[in-house]
């Protein structure tokens, strides 16, 4: 959840700055969030369907790499705004399934118990609010170090990476059985 929101603050944050400066219109800045909204939004209407036949788990990481290289082409087609309609929908569309995706595999290990489905709650929604509120910052420092287009290839690579280090342990340990005490 620190990855989804994370992308999205920096993305948010900094897309402006750069597409203004750019040449891009306020009309067309404003054009291609709403796009990158409106897929997040509407992909998660389709999840159900989706999700109801494949596993939800098996998308996470395919979704993940997908809007760190959304992200990451932003500054290679910087002053189009039709080449960068598909980077923003697909980052969109990663967003809005990796919502569904992250949802369901922390909850998957709850079961029915109350308390650990409240501790998941917190800790997905920090992690939302943790991306939200670190990641500009960071964003901020790289892109006033070296400035705002490699900002946005070495932030999200560092998110994938920081991701990676993460999940495939942490996948790992869940598929590892427990050992049994003799």
């Amino acid at each position: 959840m620190f990855f989804i929101n994370g992308l999205n603050a920096v993305t948010n944050t900094f897309h402006p700055l750069f597409a203004l400066g750019a040449g891009l219109s306020l009309t067309q800045i404003g054009a291609l969030s709403s796009i990158r909204s409106w897929a997040s939004s509407s992909s998660r209407f389709g999840s159900g369907p989706l999700f109801s036949r494949f596993n939800p788990a098996g998308f996470t990481l395919p979704l993940v790499i997908v809007g760190t290289l959304a992200t990451c082409a932003i500054p290679s087609v910087i002053s189009s705004f039709l080449l960068q309609i598909p980077l923003f929908a697909v980052a969109g569309l990663s967003r809005g399934l990796l919502r569904v995706t992250g949802s369901a595999d922390a909850f998957d290990g709850t079961g029915n118990d109350d308390r650990l489905q409240g501790l998941t709650a917190a800790l997905l929604y920090g992690g939302l609010d943790l991306g939200k509120i670190v990641l500009p910052v960071v964003g901020g420092a790289v892109a006033g170090a070296f400035g705002i287009a490699t900002m946005f290839r070495v932030v999200p690579a560092g998110l994938l990476l920081l991701y990676l280090a993460l999940a495939i342990p942490a996948r790992r340990a869940i598929v590892r059985p427990a050992s049994v005490p003799q």
